[in-house]
């Protein structure tokens, strides 16, 4: 699945792997303690390489579960240890902006996509971050591209969207934030829209048996991508 896929991804950037011993700095491991001590609900880990990574810090943190651990894929380990980090993790964040580093341009989309389907799968919040609304650093207003990705993301059931440069150094940090929330909202009440339009033509009066088969199988076909769909009836052709 996705480990695959960012396999193919990454063949040509072998170089760019990071083989440091330990993430944590005595400092991490300070920040750690006091993050137990204090109830802090949830733990962002930046620069993680594999599910090692994260068992090190369940460990510091004493393994009571209480703390959530959230993956940031940032690197190129990150990436091709992508299923284990996710299963070990209680979400993943996709840093976008530093996988240009490592992926190229035109297997991003693919790769951002494969992501948030497997986290799905296997019922992992996940969060997209960077990237996200960039023209609003030093404009009032978002590009056409900006509000397309992000609607996209929300049609792709993303759990959570985060700004950076925008809040952290821009000109607008606010009209960020709220152009941010006009148009997942408005993403959001679109898809539920299509969602229950769906569902009313499936549940409609005039539909039959036969033809509520053909529309689960036609639905079906296209989201496996099936090259056919084989009908067994009870004639001898």
């Amino acid at each position: 699945m996705v480990n695959a896929g960012c396999n193919s991804f990454m063949e040509n950037y072998d170089d760019l792997l990071e083989y440091q011993e330990d993430i944590l700095t005595p400092k991490d491991i300070n920040d750690l303690n006091w993050c137990q001590n204090n109830d802090i609900d949830s733990i962002c880990i930046p620069n993680l390489r594999n599910k090692d990574d994260i068992i090190n810090v369940r460990n510091i943190l004493g393994n009571k579960k209480k703390n959530q651990i959230f993956s940031k894929i940032q690197n190129s380990e990150s990436l091709l240890n992508f299923e284990e980090i996710a299963k070990n993790s209680d979400g993943i964040i996709i840093a976008r902006g530093y996988l240009t580093l490592y992926v190229a341009a035109e297997n991003l989309f693919t790769l951002q996509a494969q992501m948030i389907k497997y986290c799905h799968e296997y019922l992992k919040p996940v969060f997209v971050q960077q990237n996200v609304l960039d023209s609003m650093v030093s404009s009032l207003l978002p590009s056409f591209c900006e509000i397309t990705e992000i609607s996209n993301l929300v049609y792709n059931f993303v759990d959570n969207i985060m700004l950076s440069e925008e809040t952290s150094c821009g000109d607008h940090p606010l009209e960020a934030v709220k152009t941010l929330k006009r148009i997942c909202l408005e993403a959001e009440q679109q898809k539920e829209n299509e969602l229950f339009n769906n569902f009313q033509q499936l549940t409609s009066t005039n539909i039959t048996v036969q033809s509520c088969i053909l529309e689960c199988a036609k639905k079906a076909a296209g989201e496996l991508q099936a090259k056919a769909i084989i009908v067994f009836t009870s004639r001898v052709l």
